[in-house]
């Protein structure tokens, strides 16, 4: 009989902390006479004059795990603790960190430690460390990357690009191993968000192929259910007998089309991909491959 048992609990908190100008600095309420004679002040609506300002959130989840039955596939105990700050200047930039702490740490097979900081201005936005991303819903959508991007709205041209790795390295024998893989992305476009707009997006994602020693390919006769161990000699039969080392480039357009006053809106995507699903495998030529292509693409 199969038992799992999994508890969590959340505790969260906000604060909102900051420096206004001083008092002596904002003008007195303008005041006139009316026609009745009586002196009537004119109300203003409030204007955020503050210097810098701190919000953010702070909290910290854990998690107990038991299973009876079958292998425990995860620590019996776990904590995480995030924070969230972000420091806004004169009300016009802000930099907002994004912090992650797990009691996993480095056992976990993929990243769950993360710090990322975000600098926001008018036109533009960075993104430093751990963070995922949205180019569009067909081509990158969710990803989480470990490296850099930026974000440049600024008028009607439209542009995003990152860069880093999604992926790191897992051995794990010659069918659990993970290789390390890396992705870059990039979309140019034209118009506003809040209204019409064309994008062209291109995203490449590649495991690393050395990223994995050759000697985890070496499979045991009996896992493969052969009466000889296969040649690991040629790296041409390793991917036959074990994880494969993939590409991937995918090109899409995207747009959305917002007429009469917002009565009719269209949105239309269309993308197309170009797999590899095994980079060990020989290189064909052939003439029906654009040349700009096999510059790009493996």
């Amino acid at each position: 009989m199969k038992r799992i048992i999994l508890v969590t609990f959340l505790m969260l908190f906000s604060e909102n902390i900051g420096l206004a100008q001083d008092s002596t600095d904002i003008p007195p309420p303008d005041t006139s006479r009316s026609l009745s004679g009586q002196y009537e002040s004119e109300v203003k609506p409030e204007v955020d004059k503050s210097i810098w300002k701190i919000t953010g959130d702070l909290g910290t989840y854990g998690e107990y795990y038991s299973v009876s039955g079958r292998e425990a596939r995860r620590p019996s105990t776990t904590g995480r603790i995030f924070l969230r700050p972000t420091l806004t200047l004169f009300g016009s930039f802000s930099a907002s960190l994004n912090i992650i702490y797990s009691t996993e740490g480095s056992s976990a097979k993929q990243h769950i430690n993360q710090f990322a900081v975000h600098p926001q201005w008018s036109w533009g936005t960075l993104h430093i460390g751990d963070f995922s991303h949205k180019l569009s819903k067909y081509t990158l959508s969710g990803v989480s990357i470990r490296g850099a991007g930026i974000d440049i709205n600024a008028g009607i041209f439209r542009f995003q690009a990152v860069g880093g790795q999604t992926k790191r390295k897992v051995v794990a024998g010659a069918y659990n191993s993970v290789y390390s893989q890396n992705l870059y992305g990039a979309k140019i476009g034209i118009g506003r968000e809040e209204s019409s707009f064309f994008d062209i997006n291109v995203v490449k994602v590649k495991d690393n192929v050395g990223s994995l020693p050759l000697d985890i390919f070496q499979v045991d006769s009996l896992e493969v259910d052969t009466t000889t161990s296969p040649d690991t000699s040629s790296i041409d039969s390793i991917p036959e007998y074990g994880v494969t080392p993939q590409e991937n480039l995918v090109v899409g357009a995207n747009t959305v089309l917002k007429l009469f006053g917002r009565s009719l809106i269209f949105r239309g995507e269309l993308a197309g991909s170009a797999y590899t699903r095994n980079l060990y495998s020989s290189s064909e030529a052939s003439e029906d491959i654009p040349s700009f292509v096999k510059k790009v693409y493996t």
